[in-house]
């Protein structure tokens, strides 16, 4: 779990802890005192009973990932599905006195947080398989994100699974897993992108919350959350979902 005299960020970010204090914020706003993160110095995560944490885009964006990261898999956490199961953070795109954690719109873009990282992911569905393999989708956003030390991973599914899972579940007759594999193009698709940071980072959400934002060494002070991680990628991740969209 998270200590008081922990390093400082990598990133120049705000430290995240879980936090128990319930001075009535957390239910003023939709939450559950019981659930709720501490964004130091800027302000809290929250999530209501059993749902996601959501949080305002002014305060995630200073959240160190690291800190973030560690403050999730804290052991004293009641509920939380880390580390068997990934967990989601929602932005919302209203900020206090306004933002109330379940009525406030939330970002197409959510933070997932696994075990191993903390990822930003977005979602769409195409009446069909899309024109481009998974690798050759991410190879096209990664120019974007390589020299802002971000890297993209693409995934397809079908109805949650591996469209190519099942050529190894039986023993197929020649030709038939080729007309199967047929019949799955045809079928919608779930394409998730999913950006992560490759060093130290804060979430700081730029152009709203579509890029993670990576640290720029060598200044008074340390590093400075300056650079911004994937904008472009991630406006061309919009297009590409567009694209996508009408496939």
């Amino acid at each position: 779990m998270p200590h008081e005299n922990q390093p400082a960020a990598l990133s120049g970010g705000a430290s995240v802890k879980f936090d128990l204090a319930d001075d009535g914020y957390a239910e003023s706003v939709g939450g559950w005192h019981g659930h709720q993160l501490l964004v130091v110095g800027h302000g809290r995560i929250v999530a209501p009973k059993h749902e996601v944490f959501v949080v305002p885009e002014a305060v995630i964006s200073a959240a160190d990932i690291a800190s973030l990261h560690a403050a999730m898999l804290d052991d004293d956490r009641c509920c939380g599905a880390l580390p068997v199961r990934p967990e989601y953070i929602d932005i919302a795109l209203e900020n206090d006195p306004r933002f109330h954690a379940r009525f406030s719109p939330r970002d197409d873009v959510r933070l997932k947080v696994t075990i191993d990282s903390v990822y930003a992911v977005i979602d769409t569905t195409t009446r069909r398989e899309p024109p481009w393999p998974a690798g050759e989708l991410a190879r096209l956003l990664t120019p974007a994100a390589e020299p802002h030390g971000c890297a993209v991973a693409v995934t397809y599914t079908v109805e949650d699974l591996d469209p190519d899972a099942l050529r190894d579940d039986m023993p197929w007759q020649p030709g038939e897993w080729e007309e199967v594999r047929e019949r799955i193009r045809s079928e919608p698709h779930e394409i998730r992108v999913a950006v992560s940071a490759q060093a130290g980072a804060t979430v700081a959400p730029s152009d709203g919350p579509r890029c993670l934002r990576s640290p720029t060494q060598g200044r008074t002070g340390g590093a400075q959350a300056t650079d911004s991680c994937i904008p472009g990628a991630m406006r061309n991740q919009d297009d590409m979902v567009r694209v996508l969209s009408t496939s």
